[in-house]
């Protein structure tokens, strides 16, 4: 119990609103340029321009054996939240990813994991967003999202789900 403190009119911090997609269908892509994730954007209109936008992004991935892939976070058209680690290398920016997966393994075409990001954008604006995720894949490397790489009758051979949600923060 707090004494003197009160709570009325404290608004920042607040999530205002919280807007998901939800996906359940297999998605796949082989490509070493960046692409869309068919299904993984959502869209949100902030009430004010100084209020942030909490991005959190959750995946099923599977991929080949030794299999690499990296993701983007765009809002509209601009790549937002990825490093900067490779500048140095990377003068036509390929390599800018927000985050990646890779898996080592030679059994992982029948494996599915759990890949997770987030990220606080400060949009300055009272337009509609649109976040998306996109990715690319390294060399023989397939991308799968929901499923693995491979379907066999193993036990441990699943299926998932993966979503993006944004959420307003009060500024």
């Amino acid at each position: 119990t707090n004494s003197g403190i009160s709570g009325t009119g404290i608004s920042a911090g607040k999530i205002l609103q919280v807007l998901q997609t939800f996906k359940t269908d297999a998605f796949s892509r082989n490509s070493t340029s960046f692409g869309d994730i068919t299904g993984m954007n959502v869209s949100i209109t902030p009430a004010s321009s100084s209020n942030k936008i909490l991005i959190v992004c959750h995946l099923s991935v599977g991929t080949n054996g030794n299999g690499y892939a990296g993701f983007r976070l765009l809002r509209d058209s601009t790549n937002i939240g990825h490093s900067t680690a490779l500048d140095s290398q990377n003068s036509a920016n390929t390599r800018d990813s927000a985050f990646a997966f890779g898996d080592e393994s030679s059994q992982a075409t029948y494996k599915l994991n759990t890949v997770s990001y987030s990220f606080l954008d400060s949009p300055s604006s009272t337009s509609s967003l649109t976040y998306k995720l996109t990715v690319r894949t390294w060399s023989s490397t397939t991308f799968r999202l929901n499923r693995p790489q491979s379907i066999g009758n193993a036990a441990y051979t699943m299926a998932g789900t993966s979503s993006i949600t944004a959420m307003e923060i009060a500024a």
